[in-house]
């Protein structure tokens, strides 16, 4: 069970960190390349479940959000849109507070 003062923490963080939505200049964060993207506020239930599984909440701040993630090298390419992402968890599986590198 999550401890509330945590929980709290973490959504503090959340909330006042800035994101970036489509379409938008995008150039903080890691580069990676991303499975699937989606938004936190409506998120499909494959996010919903990958979340889960890795243990973090899901919340509309998270904006922008990637699961099974890998980083982007060099001169490595992404077969679906690459993403910068400011929280990467468990290994890849998920990550957050992302927008679209290159827009």
């Amino acid at each position: 069970m999550v401890n509330r003062a945590s929980a709290l923490l973490f959504l503090t963080i959340l909330t006042a960190s800035p994101h970036t939505a489509f379409g938008q200049q995008c150039n903080t964060g890691t580069l990676v390349c991303c499975q699937w993207i989606d938004t936190a506020s409506s998120p499909s239930a494959p996010t919903v479940g990958q979340f889960a599984a890795a243990g973090v909440p899901l919340v509309p701040a998270m904006g922008l959000v990637g699961c099974n993630c890998s980083p982007i090298t060099g001169s490595g390419s992404c077969p679906t849109n690459p993403l910068r992402c400011r929280e990467i968890r468990s290994g890849g599986a998920v990550a957050f507070s992302c927008c679209l590198f290159g827009t």
